[in-house]
């Protein structure tokens, strides 16, 4: 229903921010996981950018869709590996 959406995409908006936003966020999310080894930490973390750059929209609501999408996605593709992004920052 459009309240759950409007809570997801809250949740997700700060993958839409900045750069260096975006990056202290990651940065705070490994902290958080500190107890997990690197390479798992890393193969989850993957795999969870991965299954988000699969869809066809990170958000639900039209506002953030147009406001954050395009920023989201460049940011999800420059964590995991830019090489294998191509052409998947734009949706």
């Amino acid at each position: 229903d459009s309240d759950c959406q409007i809570l997801l995409d809250a949740d997700r908006a700060v993958l839409g921010s900045s750069a260096d936003d975006y990056d202290r966020y990651a940065g705070a999310i490994r902290e958080e996981y500190a107890w997990v080894s690197e390479s798992d930490s890393h193969t989850g973390r993957r795999r969870m950018l991965d299954s988000f750059l699969g869809r066809k929209r990170l958000y639900y609501t039209d506002a953030l869709l147009g406001q954050r999408e395009q920023m989201a996605r460049v940011n999800l593709c420059r964590e995991t590996d830019a090489r294998t992004c191509a052409g998947r920052a734009s949706g």
